[in-house]
């Protein structure tokens, strides 16, 4: 059998995109299964999303000239590979700064009035690194499919429960599972 492959040259700044979001989907399903198994996202794991979103726009910079491969939409990496690094890295930390306050707000007024905690602390560090990747509407758009995936879980888990006449199922549920399907969704149909 004869297996022929077409080159098709690509810009060096697109190998460096596609390799970077390829990375943060292999760390997002590892993090997924740390936080299944443990209802905890180690630290190290989040940083390491950070350190190559850092390691990329730097490389990004070095190469810049072409446009970057984007599976969808405008997205920080791509501000970065056209020689816009200011405004790239710029529109990056103002979603992870607005997505850590809205969430750290919300939950913390959640918290008040119920006394359980609404969201856990890894969850809000790991859509903050994410808002660096996806930009302000990205990072938003990310939350709110994550929170759509986690409520229809929690429905099916619920009637499943009623039809068994089981106890009803634990109210916390790790969360980064349903932020990595959104992150997955947004990435490759850009919801934005």
């Amino acid at each position: 059998m004869m297996i022929v492959v077409l080159a098709y040259p690509l810009p060096l700044s697109a190998v460096v995109s596609a390799t970077a979001w390829a990375c943060a989907v292999a760390l997002l399903v590892r993090i997924a299964i740390v936080d299944m198994r443990t209802r905890n996202i180690p630290n190290k794991l989040t940083l390491s999303l950070a350190v190559l979103w850092a390691a990329t726009a730097m490389l990004l910079c070095l190469v810049g000239g072409g446009a970057s491969w984007e599976p969808s939409g405008p997205l920080p990496f791509s501000a970065m590979a056209s020689g816009s690094m200011r405004a790239g890295v710029a529109q990056s930390f103002v979603a992870a700064a607005s997505v850590a306050a809205v969430l750290l707000a919300s939950g913390g007024s959640m918290t008040a009035a119920t006394g359980s905690p609404a969201i856990g602390g890894g969850d809000v560090k790991l859509l903050a690194v994410l808002g660096l990747y996806l930009g302000f509407y990205g990072v938003f758009a990310c939350l709110a499919g994550a929170c759509i995936l986690a409520l229809a879980a929690q429905v099916v888990r619920c009637a499943v429960a009623r039809i068994k006449r089981a106890p009803p199922p634990a109210r916390d549920f790790p969360f980064a599972p349903y932020i990595g399907m959104a992150f997955a969704a947004v990435v490759l149909t850009g919801l934005w």
